[in-house]
């Protein structure tokens, strides 16, 4: 099997006791009834491995299987799959934490692969239940542990499965990066400091053709006297900082020699700048230039800044001026999610360890539950029929061999081109909404229509940011732990990344946009500006679900992306043309479109039957 092709499906099995005889008519019980104990079984089937640096994240094989946290399982009357408005069993608030919540790992029945949990309460007439649960946050990257609260890493998913009291209230939602749009002080800082740059006395007066058009173009002037955006970010800044320490020398006349000196000054009253004219970023009135927005864990093209005719300002939000994205839509990657929606069936006999330790099929183990599918006095074990599966869907991206010659810019100018210049640092996935218990989306339901259903998607939709990107090198010399990415190549294929997302509505586009950096020695035009060397720059592309190669199910043929299936994108890159160095509205219906997705497929695992050691 292709790793990159596949999401792994987890195997479910539970042993489960019951007492308590009494029939009840509604899904009611009460300090009178004893939960009893049972031990929940799970299987993980191994099938390869693993492909890049983040594959422990979205476990691709059972030697990456990253244990459970945070189960819940809830018990229902209902003899078939649970739907949103059924109800579960209701706990009187005497009976104690009589919820069906799970807590700690499961215990490892070595040598196979599974695992399981003593401790799970049941009640007669138990006929289905979900099954909730999170992937615990403990990977070891080399010699490198990755730290459970890194949320770019292992993702985010805010929810209240643990505490909702039935279907209808359970939610999964992504978890914004950044929920206020109000800048912040690096922002702030590199925005004062290009101030004081541009406000340096006599260059926005003076009459030299040369320092004219620098400071046109430093305060980004257009011919109809509007002030386009400028990428606020500060490996951006930089760049446009230095290129500037160079060009205002090369006008450098007795004449106006005391405007060059005081703007260079002014440059270096927040960087250092060496003898071949590099500018480092420093600080600005105490605070640090550097590393925004990386740091508070945004792209680089989601910070900007923008002249107002008298300073310059961040800007974090759309606007009609300032076409960006706002900060508050990007999302960290959904967290790795498990859901089950079964029936059980049920033995009168305890199943021994050794069930499972020597079954290699799925139906060996069922064959074992044979008294019926519904809990009662009578019942020692029980076993959920269908299998856990992954609450999200999974996104590999492999870029495509660059065919096209010439390989050329905005300006229609060569662009020099290397296999490892320019690196694929990110994956940006639009269309992502709350979903429900089912994972699949919930946000307005039933949808208005018109206007009102096109504002209600866009004032509800995030953007997936995934910078876990990278591939994963372990030096030979140093045993030291390095990283490198996939780049764009002329010679061969590259790929596949992996970015874990929620399921998205049907029948609607989504936009995907490739975050690469400039790693040559040369500076391109793309579609608004100059995109430097060290700089990020962003190809868009937007993928229509009926225009999907093997989209045939009717689970999965209308949608992009489906809960527990992986969508593959083979993405082509032809030219540098619609190259952003500023994220734009990536709402607006209409943008240069940077990157083609060819030959895109959904597929679901084939089922995978028990494996053991």
């Amino acid at each position: 099997m292709k790793i990159e092709k596949l999401i792994v499906r987890i195997t479910l099995l539970a042993a489960l006791a019951g007492c308590a005889d009494r029939e009840v008519e509604e899904p009611v019980v009460t300090a009178e009834d004893s939960p009893v104990s049972v031990s929940l079984a799970l299987s993980l089937p191994d099938v390869g491995a693993g492909t890049r640096m983040a594959d422990p994240v979205v476990q691709p094989s059972y030697a990456d299987f990253r244990g459970l946290k945070d189960v819940r399982i809830i018990p229902f009357k209902v003899a078939g799959t649970i739907a949103k408005d059924h109800l579960p069993f209701v706990y009187d608030e005497l009976s104690g934490d009589g919820t069906g919540r799970v807590t700690g790992k499961p215990t490892a029945l070595t040598p196979s692969a599974y695992y399981y949990y003593p401790d799970c309460p049941f009640w007669s007439g138990t006929a289905s239940v979900l099954f909730y649960g999170r992937g615990a946050n403990s990977v070891q990257e080399g010699s490198e542990a990755i730290p459970a609260s890194d949320k770019a890493y292992y993702g985010s998913a805010i929810t209240n499965y643990l505490d909702a009291n039935g279907p209808s209230q359970i939610r999964f939602s992504p978890e914004q990066i950044s929920a206020s749009v109000t800048p912040g002080s690096r922002a702030k800082a590199l925005a004062d400091y290009l101030t004081a740059v541009a406000n340096t006395p006599g260059w926005a007066t003076t009459e030299d053709p040369k320092l004219k058009a620098l400071y046109k173009d430093f305060i980004h002037k257009d011919d109809g006297g509007n002030y386009a955006v400028l990428g606020g970010s500060s490996a951006s800044l930089r760049a446009f900082l230095e290129e500037l320490y160079e060009e205002v020398g090369l006008a450098e006349t007795e004449a106006v020699s005391t405007v060059v000196t005081a703007i260079r000054n002014n440059i270096k009253s927040g960087a250092n700048v060496d003898d071949k004219g590099h500018v480092t970023l420093t600080t600005w009135s105490g605070t640090p230039l550097t590393d925004y927005p990386a740091q508070i864990g945004l792209p680089d093209g989601a910070a900007a800044i923008q002249w107002n005719g008298s300073a310059f300002t961040a800007q974090t939000q759309t606007t009609v001026e300032t076409a960006i994205t706002s900060v508050d839509r990007f999302s960290w990657p959904a967290e790795l999610c498990y859901y089950g929606n079964s029936t059980i069936q049920t033995s009168g006999e305890k199943i021994e360890e050794s069930v499972y330790r020597s079954a290699t099929k799925w139906s060996e183990v069922l064959a074992h539950y044979d008294a019926g599918s519904v809990v009662t006095s009578s019942t020692k074990s029980a076993v959920m029929v269908s299998p856990v599966q992954y609450g999200v869907a999974r996104l590999s991206v492999r870029l495509k061999r660059i065919a096209v010659t010439p390989f050329v810019d905005a300006n229609g100018d060569l662009v020099s081109f290397d296999n490892t210049y320019y690196p694929l640092t990110a994956v940006i996935v639009g269309g992502q909404y709350p979903v429900g218990f089912d994972f699949r989306p919930e946000t307005v339901q039933p949808w208005p229509s018109g206007e009102e259903e096109v504002k209600a998607m866009t004032d509800q939709q995030y953007f997936v940011f995934d910078s876990q990107v990278k591939t994963k090198k372990v030096s030979t010399d140093t045993g030291s732990d390095t990283y490198d990415y996939y780049c764009l190549s002329n010679t061969a294929d590259e790929g596949c990344t992996n970015t874990l997302v929620f399921q998205n509505y049907e029948k609607r586009n989504v936009k995907i946009v490739l975050e690469f950096e400039n790693r040559s020695d040369k500076k391109f035009i793309g579609y608004d500006g100059v995109v430097y060397p060290g700089t990020k720059f962003y190809l868009i592309g937007e993928v229509n679900p009926s225009a999907a190669t093997t989209n045939t199910t009717a689970e999965n043929k209308n949608r992009v992306f489906t809960q527990d299936y992986t969508t593959t994108f083979d993405v082509i890159v032809e030219n540098f043309k619609s190259a952003y160095n500023v994220m734009p509205d990536l709402l607006a219906p209409r943008m240069e479109i940077g990157v083609k997705v060819e030959n895109w497929e959904t597929i679901r695992p084939t089922t995978v039957e028990l494996l053991k050691n």
